[in-house]
């Protein structure tokens, strides 16, 4: 009982500290997918010394390793609440109106970020297990897992930027979802080193940014909060779905997984097309 209200407290005060800090990121980075990757770079640095360092102090001290996480993620949020001096209001404070008008304009759009959220939740989760096998040292294994990835998510945050404002965060989130079936697709058959370097490419950052940036373009500056708010809680209903799957085939195949995993891929992919079916004739009448 301890351990499941222990990670039900953190996940709380984790959505929402995130939440916040994630709005004031999309909020700053004003629409443009190249800040915002400027902005986010340092956010894969960190996870990747925190996959080395966490394998490592693991190894070391096991449970007790827990306390250097816990202090640094609460320094990192008093830093934020210290040195922070930008516009904190952000302008008038919203509207319910206007609220619920964002929440309708981007009812669609959460629903495909959910989605392939659920597809990357099967991805990564049987990818892990996957590279477990293979790697047995926790500190190979959080390198491989970790570091590796996300170093290399560091070098191309902001290339991810720049394809997202230039060729439109849609299409950007478009692509992420064909690559991630392909993914899923080669996974199946690959192994060793070839599955290691499968996981490391840098696809992340290209959905990250596109997905991030689509949302909040679709909320006005002082909703960018809500926005953070919208991608957190299609995290959270697709760990839900992940969870659902694993009850309901708890004896499934890796590649039945992996299948399962492409379709929501492509399920995200229809809604993202019937948002922006949707969205771009409201967007023509407010030119017009």
């Amino acid at each position: 009982l301890l351990y499941p209200l222990a990670a039900a407290g953190a996940s709380l005060a984790y959505a929402l500290a995130y939440s916040s800090l994630f709005g004031l990121v999309l909020r700053e980075s004003g629409g443009s997918g190249l800040r915002y990757s400027l902005i986010t770079a340092f956010g894969s640095l960190g996870w990747g010394l925190g996959g080395l360092i966490g394998g490592y102090s693991y190894s070391l001290a096991e449970r007790a390793s827990l306390l250097l996480p816990a202090a640094l993620i609460a320094a990192a949020y008093l830093a934020v609440i210290a040195f922070y001096g930008g516009d904190e209001g952000g302008g008038p404070s919203p509207r319910v109106g206007e609220l619920v008008k964002g929440l309708r304009a981007s009812s669609l759009l959460a629903a495909s970020v959910a989605l392939s959220w659920a597809g990357l939740t099967f991805i990564y989760g049987a990818l892990s297990i996957r590279l477990s096998e293979e790697f047995e040292s926790p500190v190979a294994y959080g390198l491989v897992l970790t570091t590796l990835p996300a170093t290399a998510g560091f070098i191309a945050r902001p290339l991810a930027g720049i394809a997202s404002d230039r060729v439109g965060h849609e299409n950007v989130f478009v692509l992420t979802n064909v690559a991630y079936t392909l993914v899923a697709v080669a996974s199946v058959y690959l192994s060793g080193t070839l599955l290691a370097l499968l996981w490391v490419i840098p696809l992340y950052p290209f959905r990250d940014v596109a997905v991030s940036i689509a949302v909040s373009r679709r909320l006005p500056r002082s909703l960018q909060a809500t926005a953070a708010g919208i991608i957190s809680f299609s995290s959270s209903v697709a760990g839900m779905a992940g969870v659902a799957g694993a009850l309901l085939a708890p004896g499934a195949s890796f590649g039945f997984v992996m299948a399962l995993a492409g379709a929501f891929m492509i399920l995200s992919t229809l809604a993202l097309a019937a948002d922006v079916a949707s969205w771009r004739p409201r967007a023509s009448g407010r030119d017009s």
